[in-house]
Order: C-alpha cells, then sequence, then structure tokens
C-alpha cells in the first residue's frame, strides 16, 4: 500500500486466453474504504469511499466476490478483464492495499479462504481452551500467578486473531464495526505483549533486569488505553509506534531467553523451540505479504499459537513436578504420621508400664527400709558374732545401693514439668562441686570451676532454667565423669556463650576412660551403662531434663582421651 492520507485508484487490465472460465476475486483488508468495479459493474465495496475526511466512511470485507462474464474489446480478440479500486484513506496512517488480490477460479480462491478461516478457528479455539484451561488452574491455586498470565495471554491472543487477517469476528458479527474492530487490533496487540511481560517474569525470576518488564508492561498498558479511549483516527496513525513496541518486546523476550539459558531455567530449550516457530511464521508473512509466496495463508497465527502451545508444556512441566513433589511429600507425611502414631502407641505403653514400675518401686522402698533397719541394729549389736556383723553391713550397703537406684528411677519415671527463673550458673557449678568435693576427694580427682568463662568484668551470667533440673544435671554428669576417672585426671565444670546469638552451654569435661564406641550412641536409653556396676538412668534423666527445657545433649567422646558432654541452648541473660 501507499504511506500516508487521501485517495486512489487502482486500474488493471488483463488479457485471458480464449474460453477461461468465470472468475472470481480475493481480497483481504484494504484500508480503509473500497470500491471495486469490473468494467462498469460493482463488484464489491467496503466502507464508503470519499475525497475527504468528512465523505469517507472507513470499513472492512474480506472475501471472495465473483466477476461478471469477460469480453472482448474487438471481434476475434482475446477476452479482456478490466478491474478498478477506488480506496480512501483518512482515519488510518496507510493507505491502499495490505494484502495482494487474487484472482482466479471461485471454487479455487473460496477453498483457499475457507481453509484460512478454519485453520484460523481451530488456532482460536485451541488458545480458547488453553486460556481458561489455565485461568480454571489459577482459581484451584492462587498462589502460582504464572497460569494467570498465561490464561490471559492466551484470551488475549483469541481477541487479536479474530480481529485480523481473515477477520473471523466478522463471520460472527457482520455488524461490528470498523473502529471497535481496529481498537480491537490494537487493544489486544498491546495486550497480549504486556501480559506475555508479566508470565516471563514469573516463569524465570531474576533472569533479567526487572526494568525491561516494567518498560514493556508500562507501555502495553498506555499503549492500550490510548487506543481504547482515543478516536480512531488519532491512534490509527500510531501504526509505527506499535511496530517499534513489537520489536522492543521481541527484543526483550530475546534476552530474557539467553537470561534463562545462562542459568540453565528449566523449560528453555521448549521456550526457544517455540521461538523459533514465531520467526519462522513471521517471515513467511512477509514473504506472502511481498507477493515472494504464493500460499495465500499467513502462518504467523499458527507460529504463536505453536509458540503458546510450548508455554503450556513448559507450565505442565512445573505442574507435573510440583505434583510429584506433593506426592513425596504427601509420602513423607504419611510414614512420619504413621511413626508418630507408633510411637504415640509406645510412648502409652511406656507410661503404663513406668507407672506400674514406679508404683512397684515405691511399695518395694518401705520393705527395703525395714530390711535396711534390721540389718543396721545386728551390724551394730554386740550380741552378734564378727561375721554376722560383716554379713550385715553388706546388706545395709546393698540395700542403700538399691534404695538409690530405685529412688533415680522414680524421679526418672515421675519428671514434673520445668518451671524456669533465673538461676546463676557460676554459684550452681560450684556448689555441684562442693556437694561432690568428699567423692572427689576420695578418688584424687581435681575439679575446676573455669570461674573466668562464667563471671567476666564482674557481670554474672545468668540462664532462664529450673534451678532443681539444672543442678540434678550437673551432679548427674559429674557423678558419671567422676566413675570414669582416675586419680589426677580432672574434671572441668565450665560454660560458654555462643557469640552474639544470646545463648549458651554447660559443658561437664573429664580426662577418664572415654566411652566405647560402640556405646555412644546408645548410652542415653535407659538401663544402658558402660560400667558393670552402673544402672544406665545417669544419661537417660539428664537427657529428659534437656528435652523438657528444649535444650540439646552432645556428647563427645574417644577411649582413653575421657569424655566432653555438652547441654546446649541455654538462654544466656546478663547480670550486673
Amino acid at each position: 500500500g501507499f504511506p500516508g492520507r487521501g485517495h486512489a485508484t487502482y486500474r488493471l487490465r488483463v488479457r485471458l486466453p480464449d474460453g477461461a472460465p468465470p472468475l472470481a476475486l480475493r481480497l483481504g483488508n484494504i484500508n480503509s474504504a473500497v470500491s471495486v468495479y469490473a468494467g462498469d459493474q460493482l463488484v464489491m465495496q467496503a466502507g464508503r469511499v470519499g475525497e475527504d475526511f468528512s465523505t469517507a466512511i472507513p470499513g472492512y470485507r474480506p472475501g471472495v466476490f465473483l466477476l461478471p462474464k469477460l469480453y472482448a474489446p474487438s471481434a476475434g480478440a482475446p477476452p479482456v478483464l478490466d478491474l478498478v479500486l477506488h480506496v480512501s484513506t483518512y482515519e488510518a496512517d496507510r493507505g491502499g492495499l495490505d494484502d495482494p488480490v487474487w484472482l482466479g477460479p471461485p471454487d479455487q480462491l473460496t477453498a483457499h479462504r475457507m481453509r484460512a478461516l478454519v485453520l484460523q478457528a481451530l488456532l482460536v479455539g485451541g488458545l480458547l481452551i488453553m486460556g481458561i484451561y489455565h485461568l480454571f488452574l489459577f482459581t484451584l491455586r492462587r498462589r502460582s500467578r504464572l497460569s494467570l498470565y498465561f490464561g490471559l495471554v492466551c484470551l488475549f491472543a483469541v481477541g487479536r486473531l479474530v480481529v485480523s487477517n481473515e477477520l473471523l469476528i466478522l463471520e460472527l458479527w457482520p455488524s461490528l464495526s470498523w473502529s471497535w474492530t481496529v481498537r480491537g487490533m490494537y487493544v489486544f496487540a498491546f495486550a497480549i505483549f504486556g501480559g506475555f511481560a508479566f508470565y516471563l517474569e514469573a516463569l524465570w525470576p531474576g533472569v533479567a533486569p526487572t526494568i525491561l518488564y516494567r518498560v514493556v508492561q508500562g507501555v502495553a498498558a498506555g499503549g492500550g488505553l490510548f487506543a481504547l479511549l482515543m478516536p480512531v483516527w488519532v491512534f490509527a496513525r500510531a501504526l509505527l509506534f506499535l511496530e517499534v513496541f513489537v520489536v522492543l518486546s521481541v527484543s526483550i523476550s530475546a534476552l530474557v531467553f539467553i537470561g534463562a539459558w545462562r542459568f540453565r531455567q528449566s523449560g528453555r530449550w521448549i521456550y526457544g523451540a517455540g521461538f523459533l516457530f514465531v520467526a519462522l511464521g513471521g517471515l513467511h508473512d512477509v514473504a506472502v505479504s511481498q507477493g515472494l509466496l504464493g500460499s495465500g495463508l499467513y502462518l504467523g497465527p499458527v507460529g504463536i499459537f505453536v509458540f503458546l502451545l510450548a508455554q503450556s508444556v513448559i507450565l505442565a512441566q512445573r505442574f507435573s513436578a510440583s505434583l510429584a513433589t506433593v506426592e513425596r511429600q504427601r509420602g513423607e507425611l504419611q510414614e512420619l504420621v504413621d511413626r508418630l502414631e507408633r510411637e504415640h502407641r509406645e510412648r502409652k505403653r511406656y507410661e503404663e508400664l513406668s507407672l506400674a514400675a514406679s508404683g512397684l518401686a515405691h511399695e518395694t522402698k518401705n520393705p527395703l527400709g525395714i530390711i535396711r533397719g534390721l540389718a543396721q541394729r545386728l551390724a551394730t549389736s554386740g550380741d552378734a558374732s564378727p561375721a554376722a556383723r560383716r554379713s550385715a553391713g553388706r546388706i545395709v550397703d546393698q540395700a542403700d545401693l538399691a534404695a538409690s537406684r530405685l529412688g533415680d528411677f522414680l524421679t526418672y519415671a515421675r519428671l514434673r514439668d520445668p518451671e524456669p527463673e533465673a538461676v546463676a550458673v557460676g554459684p550452681l557449678l560450684r556448689y555441684a562441686a562442693e556437694v561432690l568435693a568428699p567423692d572427689l576427694e576420695a578418688k584424687g580427682i581435681p575439679c575446676r570451676v573455669d570461674g573466668d568463662r562464667v563471671v567476666r568484668a564482674g557481670e554474672e551470667v545468668v540462664v532462664q532454667a529450673d534451678e532443681e533440673m539444672l543442678l540434678q544435671i550437673v551432679l548427674n554428669l559429674m557423678l558419671n565423669s567422676i566413675a570414669a576417672s582416675a586419680a589426677g585426671d580432672g574434671l572441668d565444670l565450665r560454660f560458654e556463650k555462643d557469640g552474639e546469638a544470646g545463648t549458651g552451654r554447660l559443658v561437664v569435661e573429664d580426662h577418664g576412660v572415654g566411652i566405647p564406641p560402640e556405646l555412644l550412641d546408645k548410652v542415653r536409653k535407659p538401663y544402658v551403662s558402660g560400667r558393670a556396676d552402673g544402672h544406665g538412668l545417669g544419661l537417660a534423666l539428664v537427657e529428659r531434663l534437656s528435652e523438657l527445657h528444649g535444650w540439646v545433649l552432645h556428647i563427645e567422646s574417644r577411649p582413653g582421651d575421657g569424655t566432653r558432654v555438652e547441654i546446649r541452648g541455654l538462654s544466656v541473660e546478663v547480670a550486673s
């Protein structure tokens, strides 16, 4: 077509062979009003051709139009077809013929146009289904907006398809005005690229600068509103601006693809294949519009459909991966639920057994006390023989040992909830060392309370804990260390703060025989001990008391080098 605005006349004389069959014209969109004559007979008219803006009425009417019978200019001369096209363009920026004018047998031209219409209808139907499907997915899964953006892009593409090329919308809605048809062409074009920018940003976040997406989205919103609100003769003259915007959007899409390739994003191969289809379809349509190809079909819409179908495949892959993750997590969750149910049943059985055992232990202490009392009287009686007094003394010792073990068992089985309060760590550690001083002196074990780590610069370290339970933890750990140490091995008590975390750890470290590797993971369990005379409740009790406070018991040990036990996660305060 010719650039600019105004009116013009195209004339064409076609000489045909004798016996030429009836012919027809196939016309596409002509900007923006046209009257076609064959000889002196009007063949078709779209709008009204005028010599100025006030007399011209634009219109679109693509289709196949039958021509009148050919005539011979003189006797014996071949038949001649004289075609005259009067066109006028005042509202659009470009006038004349946008598409080639096809001349040929009516059945062939009609078949060509029907193929184009059917192809366009199939593309519209496919895109409509994809759009509605993904919008429905969004209603079911609103956290991800990928399906929302893609569904909207598909619907925008549907809108653009029905108002372009063969103007499918005029087949469905013949009375639609030219102005709203043109508005649709512009508005849907801006909406497609603006919506696709939102889609790409959500598909591969971070692969391209955000400003690129914002530029496309802002221009698309401004251009769409401009085309929707302004008179047609104003926005239709900005066709060059739309074409520049399309080139810009395609370039940014290519940059996003390069970024996705660089960061090895999933779906980049599929995206690249779809992009290639769009490019090939565009090149094909340029060749058709320039008359270099005679197919009569525009494949740009097919390329767009394939490209959007590729995006649908990418989304399907993502949904499939998400579903696989959900199914795996569901299986893991079911396993966790089953394990928790088993643990709950075992805990319930354990609590019932513990209750019965604690009752039995409590009832055993009374007769045990009677036995101890009788044995002690016998051991101190002057009437008993020396052998009897020695045996009675052994009974007293074993009764005391049994009572001690029963006491530990009752403590373990009947633990109460902790009552946290501010506890000064330094005094508590020193008190524990004083309580067990006889045991330490009896075995010749030096004990050091590292006060420099507990008290520094006149500040007393304070933790939130149940004081009685914390003392119980320290005493149990010290007793274990004393039992595992020999004269001169040494025992360290200290508290270490965890930097700026606001937490600290209680450390009890000895240099005794250590724990065998095969027992290191088992010594926390009740009744597991590395000593022949141990009852295996000390560390189990320490772990239970720690768990009740939300602390973590950590044990490090090497045979022959000693054992380091840490109670981690104590909340630290500093009191002046």
